[in-house]
């Protein structure tokens, strides 16, 4: 009778199983970022709402400042 070396067909078994987990990990971690984007970009929503209100308040005063300097007496 012939023995079979079940270390080889062990090792390769653990490595496939090992690559699977980490291939279902990946789509786990993947999944659960599509899901989050959404969420985060309405949690996001009103401070770039703000900076954009505040850009443009800082280009009106900018431009204000523009104005009065230029009719300013020298």
């Amino acid at each position: 009778m012939r023995d079979i070396d079940v270390s080889d067909s062990d090792a390769d078994f653990t490595r496939e199983l090992e690559s699977l987990s980490e291939e279902a990990r990946q789509h786990i971690e993947e999944r659960a970022l599509r899901k989050m984007m959404p969420v985060l970009l309405k949690t996001l929503k009103p401070l770039v709402l703000g900076i954009e209100a505040l850009s443009r308040a800082t280009e009106a005063k900018t431009s204000l400042l523009g104005t009065l300097k230029k009719e300013a007496p020298a």
